[in-house]
């Protein structure tokens, strides 16, 4: 990383003496500004019984604290707590992804430009979240749909591998009912579990996620759907775009879980790659849930071409969404000429 010019240094420390700290991470006075601002409102926020001038005193060490960490590389939505997401905010710590804007710009695409009657009659509309991580992708689906106001209402489930983003997935929730950006209802609508999507044997997987979404797999009925769209943004960096590709920041605060796949055994004759570890394993669950259509986020171009073919192999009908910067960020699938084919109108 190049040096900052000595007189941008200079400029920042004349406007505040805690700007030149942020100034080493942001490399934009502008930038630096916006955060000090924020993390100014977040520290004169938060409440204290402390009475002034000490709470004043306290205060300001706060704040400078906060900035010193942020000049170390400590991630601005970690020092605030949350980040908004959409309608909705997620709280933000160590052992959860940081949510991205484009899988808050995916979710939005989805559910915004749903089609009327896609759920099944007597149902609401059924979503799995694979990978939820902290929750984003859930609770802003959650919010978007009860704003739709459905007359049937909905059912979200997200799972997780990671214990600790999971609870950050359950104080979300609790946080945005708390807030009014969920209803109360919101409680028995949406749910988060753990389950690990590479495993051999999806038997559990099936069976808590039928249990959620009240479909019973015994029931001798005809096959139907358990549910209606699975959105997933899985793990999909390899170890070497780990280590070449990402921020410093990224790597000393965001857990690796959540971003590079675990090594699993290559099948003899395959092109298999490490990166691509979670697509399969998701398509073959999403087939065993009869699921109509697929959301999946993806690292961009060449491994949206990869998951691509990989569905068109499974006779699924796909297509590909770009996101604001132009890039192929997901592959969109669905069953013939099913009630999720509209994915494939969009781009």
């Amino acid at each position: 990383m190049p040096r900052l010019p000595p007189s941008l240094v200079t400029l920042a420390r004349s406007q505040h003496s805690l700007l030149p700290l942020l100034l080493r991470q942001t490399r934009s006075l502008p930038l630096a500004r916006s955060e000090l601002r924020w993390l100014r409102e977040y520290v004169f926020q938060l409440p204290s019984s402390i009475s002034s001038p000490a709470l004043h005193r306290a205060r300001r060490h706060h704040l400078k604290r906060l900035c010193y960490h942020r000049s170390l590389g400590a991630p601005l939505q970690y020092l605030l707590k949350t980040q908004p997401f959409g309608t909705v905010e997620i709280l933000c710590g160590k052992g959860a992804l940081i949510p991205r804007p484009e899988t808050e710009g995916t979710v939005v695409k989805l559910f915004q430009t749903r089609r009327n009657g896609v759920a099944q009659e007597g149902y609401g509309l059924r979503v799995l979240d694979l990978c939820t991580g902290p929750g984003s992708i859930a609770l802003l689906a959650a919010s978007l749909l009860h704003d739709s106001g459905s007359p049937s209402g909905y059912r979200v489930l997200g799972v997780d591998i990671s214990d600790r983003a999971l609870r950050l997935a359950q104080q979300s929730l609790t946080y945005n009912i708390a807030n009014g950006a969920l209803p109360p209802a919101a409680r028995q609508n949406v749910g988060f579990t753990k389950l690990d999507l590479l495993a051999t044997d999806h038997s559990a997987a099936l069976s808590t996620i039928a249990s959620f979404f009240n479909h019973d797999f015994t029931s001798g009925r005809e096959p139907e759907s358990v549910v209606d769209i699975i959105i997933a943004n899985p793990p999909y960096i390899s170890p070497q775009g780990y280590w070449k590709d990402t921020s410093r920041s990224v790597r000393l605060y965001e857990p690796e879980l959540a971003l590079v796949p675990p090594p699993l055994p290559k099948p003899h004759g395959s092109d298999y790659l490490q990166e691509d570890s979670f697509y399969p394993a998701i398509e073959s669950l999403a087939t065993k849930l009869r699921a109509p259509g697929l959301v999946l986020e993806t690292g961009g171009n060449d491994q949206s071409a990869r998951v691509q073919h990989m569905l068109a192999q499974r006779n699924w009908e796909t297509s590909i969404w770009t996101d604001f910067a132009g890039i192929h960020r997901n592959v969109v699938a669905w069953r013939g000429n099913g009630s999720w084919s509209w994915l494939g109108s969009l781009s």
